[in-house]
């Protein structure tokens, strides 16, 4: 999927759930707009966590003795 059809679609829906539960038009235009920015902050730190988790398994795989 070509990415600005990607991102038009999840400003769609993002805005289509903060009006369907809230009924506010301005509602679902903050989401659409605010949603893009949480995700990318989101991301940040999800891929540092990440990048923690391969670092401590990499380290106890290279000191974990060998066996033959």
């Amino acid at each position: 999927m070509p990415i600005g059809r990607d991102v038009t679609l999840r400003r769609c829906r993002a805005f289509g759930v903060g009006y369907a539960l809230t009924g506010s038009v301005v509602v679902g235009g903050v989401l659409a707009l605010v949603e893009p920015a949480c995700n990318t902050v989101a991301y940040h730190f999800h891929e540092k966590v990440w990048k923690r988790i391969e670092a401590r398994r990499a380290k106890a795989a290279f000191s974990a003795p060998l066996r033959i």
